[in-house]
């Protein structure tokens, strides 16, 4: 018999696989347990799908990084264009006085009241419906003192010495019968005059000769004393005390603005000049000539414009420098047109001139030290009597929000960070978390359901009391109020991330025990555990050698499919500002940069929608490979 079964193995094909007995050491090898689970679990597609997923994801996250140039905390910067203020102008409404450098301190002082009411009388002047009075007008200082201001052109006025002067006092006991006094250069004219002058003192004015005269109380006399004002016409020669205009110079070289700018006698001599028809002038010994170019009042010097007169005033607004000519000549162009167009509060207009290159508010100058020039858009923005001129400049900024490039895969981030080097990092602390809170969950939840399931009785009860407890515990509101805890103690984010990991733990050993537990209550009962009894065998060996090791299996699959939820919990706890915080990088707190604003979702799509896929692939492959643990560790479960 045992020839005849050598023979059919001798006749067997090369190719066919030889037959194997009972009591053949590979079909033992096949029909061990862990063979057996790992043939069960790599049959299911979803688990083995699940462990891929897994194996890629552990490589992005703690490999990845290695490779990548960027770390989660590196800022980036770099130039940018930013829209910004760069000047501001405005056509000047109020007049300005420039005094004559002749004039003391102490007629100033007498003469400001005059000055201070210069652009009322300019309004009253031209309110007036005398003509006389349009072209001149008298106005008295304080003491008495008449003063004539006289129009030069539509944008300047002149103080001057008015021809309406006192010529006589008049005084006396009585009115009737009263004397005139009459000053030093002026003819008496008798006691007509005098009787006259009684006579109008009521109403303030008398006719003598044909020639009106005033009369006025005298401020300084007594309430009998009176002045006696009349316009002589001719006598004193008239001097200019102050020229009041709305114009301002604007010079077209830089050295000249520092030089002249600051030097109001020179603008007295302009002023005084050009506005009363000057084509030249002299000034500190050095020749000026002026022209008219369109109604622009231009002022040359050595043959070549030196400044011009005009109510626009800009000034830059930021920049630290003075405005170049070309620039200021253009920017005004520019606002007369929006006048002549009567363009609103808000209307825009663009323009191009040349202007010093600037980068972060700094004049860029070449080698030579001279600034760098270049053609400039600019646009002009009317804001109520203001016209403000904004600008791209380049500025040294944060690079948020960038989009993905070949420098920054998915782009940068709210803080000026590489997206894709804080997902890997993120990554690692979210699975890092995943891993810890299993742990201690599975450390203590093993340790008390042992415990409870061995000793029973009181032990048992008292344990299981506890675990219900846990149970009860709102684990989402205590979470919460120990994130605002941790806020109001401004505690680092490491020492943060320590105690969220032991928290959570801590929160949730209850489910692990009570599973532990029941499977010891089964299993203590069992002939092993009779053996290992009567063996001598300590109580903590027989526990932890014999009968933990026999729920290994269930601890697995529980762990396994815990990780996923405590990765939820983590990242929900970082999106609501509770958990890891900047600049740690975790998938929950990037969400949360990205929802502060319902338009970031969608402007940002390629920040938030990797993490959300990584987010549900971990999750999604760590139930996959927990249902596969479970199915292959026990097979009926899957009937």
């Amino acid at each position: 018999m045992s020839n005849k079964i050598q023979d059919e193995n001798l006749n067997e094909k090369p190719n066919q696989e030889p037959k194997m007995a009972l009591d053949d050491a590979a079909r033992v090898k096949v029909l061990s347990p862990s063979r057996l689970v790992f043939k069960r679990f790599i049959r299911n597609k979803l688990a083995i799908f699940g462990t891929c997923v897994l194996v890629i994801l552990f490589l992005f996250c703690f490999v990845g990084p290695i490779f990548y140039p960027y770390s989660q905390d590196e800022t980036f910067y770099g130039y940018k264009y930013q829209n910004s203020k760069y000047a501001v102008g405005q056509i000047r409404e109020e007049f300005i006085n420039y005094w004559n450098p002749e004039i003391d301190q102490d007629t100033k002082k007498s003469l400001s009241f005059v000055e201070r009411n210069v652009n009322s009388t300019i309004k009253t002047m031209l309110e007036s419906e005398n003509e006389a009075d349009k072209s001149s007008y008298n106005i008295a200082s304080d003491d008495g003192s008449y003063y004539t201001l006289v129009k030069l052109t539509d944008d300047a006025y002149a103080l001057k010495d008015s021809t309406y002067v006192v010529i006589a006092d008049f005084s006396g006991n009585a009115i009737v019968g009263g004397k005139a006094t009459f000053r030093e250069g002026f003819e008496d004219l008798g006691e007509e005059f005098a009787a006259a002058a009684a006579a109008g003192i009521k109403s303030g004015s008398f006719e003598f000769n044909g020639k009106k005269y005033d009369i006025v109380k005298d401020k300084k006399g007594s309430k009998l004393d009176y002045d006696i004002y009349c316009d002589i016409g001719e006598g004193r020669e008239a001097k200019y005390y102050f020229v009041s205009t709305v114009n301002a110079p604007t010079f077209y070289k830089t050295a000249d603005f520092d030089t002249y700018n600051k030097d109001s006698e020179f603008k007295y001599v302009a002023y005084s000049k050009v506005f009363t028809g000057a084509t030249e002038f002299t000034y500190k010994n050095e020749a000026f000539g002026v022209r008219n170019d369109e109604g622009t009042v231009i002022i040359t010097k050595g043959g070549s414009d030196f400044a011009f007169l005009s109510p626009f005033v800009a000034s830059s607004y930021d920049t630290k420098t003075a405005l170049n000519i070309e620039f200021v000549l253009e920017f005004e162009q520019t606002v007369m047109k929006m006048i002549e167009n009567a363009s609103g509060v808000g209307a825009e207009t663009p323009f191009t001139a040349i202007a010093p290159v600037i980068i972060e508010d700094k004049v860029q100058k070449d080698e030579n030290g001279n600034v760098v020039m270049d053609n400039v858009s600019f646009k002009v923005i009317r804001e109520q009597n203001d016209f403000t001129v904004w600008s791209d400049q380049a500025k040294y900024l944060i690079r948020i929000y960038e989009d993905p490039s070949s420098e920054h895969i998915l782009g940068t981030d709210a803080n000026g960070m590489d997206v894709l080097a804080r997902i890997m990092y993120g990554g690692r602390i979210s699975l890092l978390v995943g891993f810890v809170v299993v742990i201690i969950e599975m450390f203590i939840g093993v340790i008390m359901g042992g415990i409870a399931g061995y000793f029973g009785g009181m032990v048992d009860n008292l344990i299981m009391r506890l675990v219900d407890i846990f149970y009860c515990i709102p684990s989402m509101p205590i979470l919460i109020i120990t994130g605002a805890l941790f806020d109001s103690l401004e505690m680092d984010y490491k020492t943060r991330l320590i105690w969220m990991m032991a928290i959570l733990g801590f929160l949730g050993w209850a489910g692990v025990a009570r599973m532990v537990r029941g499977q010891i209550l089964s299993l203590r009962e069992q002939e092993f555990m009779v053996a290992a009894e009567a063996s001598g065998l300590s109580t903590s060996r027989r526990i932890f050698r014999h009968l933990v090791p026999n729920v290994m299996p269930q601890l697995i699959v529980q762990a396994t499919m815990g990780l996923g939820s405590v990765i939820i919990t983590e990242s929900t706890l970082s999106f609501l500002g509770l958990g890891v915080k900047h600049p740690m990088a975790t998938w929950g707190n990037m969400m949360n940069n990205i929802t502060q604003k319902v338009e970031y979702l969608q402007a940002y799509a390629y920040i938030w929608v990797p993490i959300g896929c990584l987010i549900c692939l971990a999750v999604i492959a760590f139930n996959f490979v927990g249902d596969g643990l479970r199915d292959a560790f026990d097979p009926k479960m899957k009937r």
